[in-house]
């Protein structure tokens, strides 16, 4: 288990309520509320601060934005939510940032999991594949554009606070 004392239990531990919350909030909504990751990321950095002190600040403060940064390009073509992309920097004033890239990674492997099993039992898996290979077209021909959804078809979306949530687990107990 990758928790080495008090303290960094004490951070896991009020993460996973965090993020247990956002899975709540998402899967009732599909929508995470912005005072959750506010409260959130305010907790975390106090936390953090608290326990490793104020010259720690930096740290946490490039923590927070760099998931924003990384996953951009993702979010701008909609293949992930801003709630999502909020989330992760809210986990990052919690955790070190190559526990962070661990997460972001094994979220992304988790989510696609969740996301073929899903195409799979809705039966869209083919149809979707066939839209994926358009649209991987039209960006190797240089005409990138968002990644188009009807909302009200929400039976293809998967809420991926739940994979951040497990990737957080997996992150801390077994990495």
């Amino acid at each position: 288990m990758n928790v080495s004392n008090a303290s960094d239990l004490i951070l896991f531990s009020v993460l996973i309520m965090f993020l247990i919350i956002a899975t709540i909030q998402d899967f009732k909504n599909y929508k995470i509320k912005n005072y959750l990751i506010m409260i959130g990321i305010f907790t975390g950095s106090l936390l953090n601060i608290l326990t490793k002190g104020t010259n720690h600040s930096v740290y946490i403060l490039i923590n927070i934005i760099f998931p924003i940064i990384i996953l951009y390009l993702i979010y701008a073509i909609g293949a992930v939510g801003a709630g999502d992309v909020k989330l992760f920097a809210l986990c990052g004033s919690f955790i070190s940032r190559k526990e962070l890239l661990n997460l972001i990674v094994i979220s992304f492997v988790i989510a696609a999991i969740f996301s073929v099993i899903k195409l799979v039992y809705t039966k869209t898996l083919i149809q979707k594949m066939k839209n994926i290979i358009f649209y991987v077209n039209e960006i190797l021909s240089g005409n990138i554009q968002s990644y188009s959804r009807d909302m009200k078809d929400n039976r293809n979306l998967i809420h991926f606070s739940l994979p951040i949530l497990i990737g957080a687990m997996i992150t801390k107990i077994c990495i």
